[in-house]
């Protein structure tokens, strides 16, 4: 893969879930580009051909998994830094594999931005779950099955929170663009 003079920032998160994925990671990559910055959508046009031909080849899912698993890694390693769209998703907290990408990122010693709309506190969240109601025992606050709370005042699993640069959770995608974009710069 040839690289550009600019620095690429990996686009992990659930947005390639959504119904129009190649339509919203375009936009995210324009405006990685209008701020100096290469996006690098997981699920690009080249990404998604390679799926349709492997299902249409008749390949098992576990290899198509496995192939998208491979491509992803890989395309991380290519990169400079990691742009994290951390909104809960199926879950009170983050995508499973978004905070996967974070790890790896992190473990890479590549620099992590991430942002949320919903900048609620993990407890704030975990409430308005199925493990609520709360109980607080000898300090401590337990869900209703007794597990204990995550309660550092954070908008995720500390985890994740603490791996990113300047431990700052941004409120959106622009802002914690604009961030990894000066410190690349």
């Amino acid at each position: 893969m040839m690289r550009s003079d600019k620095p690429r920032v990996y686009l992990a998160g659930p947005d390639v879930f959504r119904a129009d994925s190649d339509t919203h990671g375009a936009h995210l990559i324009q405006l990685c580009a209008a701020h100096g910055v290469t996006g690098v959508y997981p699920a690009d046009n080249d990404m998604v051909a390679g799926i349709d031909t492997m299902l249409r080849a008749g390949q098992p899912p576990s290899e198509v998994a496995r192939a998208i698993f491979r491509a992803n890694a890989d395309r991380l390693r290519t990169c400079d830094a990691v742009l994290a769209n951390i909104d809960p998703f199926r879950s009170p907290g983050a995508d499973n594999g978004t905070a996967w990408e974070m790890g790896m990122a992190y473990g890479l010693g590549l620099p992590v931005f991430a942002y949320t709309s919903d900048l609620r506190t993990t407890r704030e969240k975990i409430s308005n779950w199925h493990c609520a109601p709360f109980s607080v025992q000898d300090g401590i606050t337990r869900d209703r099955d007794g597990m204990m709370v995550e309660d550092f005042g954070e908008v995720d699993n500390l985890m994740l929170t603490c791996s990113v640069v300047g431990e700052r959770v941004h409120p959106d995608f622009l802002s914690a663009l604009r961030a990894a974009a000066a410190h690349l710069a």
